[in-house]
């Protein structure tokens, strides 16, 4: 799985936390990136099972975008309770330093 596509699944599903549908163009806003991004990348995604759109649009994560999404919201977590508890950095920096490190954390490390 690709950062970028750990990062959609995550937003998809913070998106999915709220009460509103969640559908391409509150992705795109999210992300910074264009529709057609999202759209491309949604339909790898789809095909990988990671989520499946449907008639309305509305995008819904399979239970293994769920796990990637919960795992990549985990370990940016973890990281930030290291950087901010152990190594004393400023909670901004430390999130931002956190999205860039959650990627790079293995599964044993994150257990």
């Amino acid at each position: 799985m690709t950062p970028t596509a750990e990062d959609y699944l995550r937003t998809i599903f913070v998106l999915g936390e709220e009460i509103q549908p969640v559908i391409a163009a509150r992705v795109a806003e999210e992300m910074g990136v264009s529709p057609s991004t999202v759209v491309m990348t949604l339909r790898r995604l789809e095909e990988q099972g990671c989520l499946r759109v449907e008639r309305r649009k509305e995008i819904h994560l399979t239970s293994k975008g769920k796990k990637v999404a919960e795992g990549t919201l985990r370990r940016h977590f973890l990281t930030e309770r290291l950087l901010t508890d152990v190594l004393g950095m400023d909670w901004v920096k430390a999130h931002q330093e956190a999205h860039r490190l959650e990627h790079a954390i293995s599964t044993e490390v994150e257990e």
